[in-house]
This record gives C-alpha cells, sequence and structure tokens, in this order.
C-alpha cells in the first residue's frame, strides 16, 4: 500500500545501525514497503549492505541510483516503487506512529480523490524538542513551510506527473510542494508520526537556503 522512500549519499560515516533501526521502523506499517537508494558513488558499500539480514527481507529493495543529489535520488525512488502511496524520509528519520500510515485508506475513503495526506513531525534536538506539522494551505506555504514534508503520504500518480527540480540541492522540497501543490487535495491528521534528529542539512547551511528559498518563491508557475 504505501513505500517508504530513503536517498543517501555515500559516506563512510553512515551509521548501519541507525539505517537498519530506520527500516526496521518502516516495516512496522501493515503492507509497507521500504526502497533504500545508495548514490551511484556508493558501490563500495552495495555489497556489504545486501548482505545484512535485513536488505534480504522481500519488503525491503536495496538500489544504486544513478543521482546527482538527494532530489535526482528520491524520482529515481518514486519511479521505481511500484505501491499506490509513496512517503519520502530522510536518513535516519523515524516512523513513531505506524497506525498513522496504516489508516491511509481509511483516511482517503469515501472522500474526493486525496492525493496528499499531512501530519506532524517531532524535532528531536539536544536541549528540547519541538513539534513542526499544520494542515496544507498553498498561500501559506508560498509565505512560509508549515505543513511538513517529512512523513507526509503522497500518492504515487501525483509525484510521477510532477517530479523535484533537480537544479535545487536543499529546499526542492519547498520548491515541489509550492508547485505539485496547486493540484493537492490534501488532508491532515494531528499525529505525531515522524521523529527526525535536529541540526540537519536544512538547519546548518543558512545562506545557501535563503538564496534557494528566494529562488523558489520567484519562480512563475508553469
Amino acid at each position: 500500500m504505501i513505500t517508504f522512500l530513503i536517498a543517501i549519499k555515500d559516506d563512510p560515516e553512515i551509521d548501519l545501525a541507525t539505517l537498519e533501526f530506520q527500516i526496521a521502523s518502516c516495516l512496522r506499517v501493515h503492507d509497507a514497503r521500504v526502497l533504500v537508494g545508495l548514490s551511484a558513488d556508493g558501490h563500495g558499500h552495495f555489497k556489504t549492505w545486501a548482505a545484512r539480514a535485513l536488505f534480504m527481507d522481500a519488503r525491503v529493495t536495496l538500489t544504486i541510483t544513478d543521482d546527482k543529489g538527494l532530489y535526482e535520488g528520491w524520482n529515481a525512488l518514486a519511479s521505481a516503487a511500484s505501491t499506490p502511496w509513496v512517503s519520502f524520509l530522510g536518513f535516519g528519520d523515524i516512523v513513531i506512529q505506524p497506525a498513522h500510515f496504516n489508516a491511509i485508506s481509511k483516511m482517503t475513503q469515501g472522500r474526493p480523490k486525496i492525493n496528499a495526506v499531512f501530519s506532524r513531525v517531532v524535532i528531536l534536538g539536544p536541549a528540547h524538542n519541538r513539534f513542526f506539522g499544520r494542515p496544507y494551505r498553498l498561500w501559506q506555504h508560498k509565505i512560509k513551510q508549515g505543513a511538513a514534508f517529512i512523513g507526509a503520504i503522497f500518492d504515487r500518480d501525483l509525484v510521477l506527473s510532477t517530479l523535484f527540480d533537480t537544479s535545487y540541492r536543499i529546499v526542492g522540497d519547498y520548491e515541489w510542494m509550492s508547485r505539485a501543490g496547486r493540484q493537492f487535495t490534501a488532508t491532515f491528521a494531528p499525529t505525531v508520526s515522524v521523529a527526525m534528529e535536529a541540526g540537519g542539512m536544512s538547519e546548518s547551511l543558512v545562506p545557501q537556503i535563503k538564496a534557494e528559498l528566494k529562488r523558489a518563491k520567484e519562480k512563475r508557475p508553469t
């Protein structure tokens, strides 16, 4: 029913135990699949990883993605998925409320075609945790992102018809939600569905983020 998509840049510092814990959290969701894409320069890790027991699970697929960045990797994984619903995760993001993802059929049943389901996430910090996520509104999103992309559930056909703009390095998800958002028929569940660590790329490259956000907000609809 749903595939979790995890695109990973090859890095000798990657903690395989963290990835295995992350995948195990995804597999707590009924009928879930997990696609892990290792960037093309990660051939050195592929054989080692593929030999691990977790990657022998039929629900988990490890693949090499010929990509030049996160968004190209996510595009490739979305194309490779075979389920009607997909959800994008960053490395180490943990599913903490599998019941939310189990309820996708119930949340979309008997409604006009729902193609996006948003929820909340908890961002784990060294001193305190903070919660993020509200219903998606296109006009609000264009001012400031309030809907959580991580942990959101998207119709795969919608993703494939819009795809991420791979010219972005950091805010491609924001730009995609601005562009694809014109086609969203979205719903919201106030559940905290995913936990993620603070201090990732989005919090450490502020000048680049500002420049990319400016470009994304000035981009004309096509």
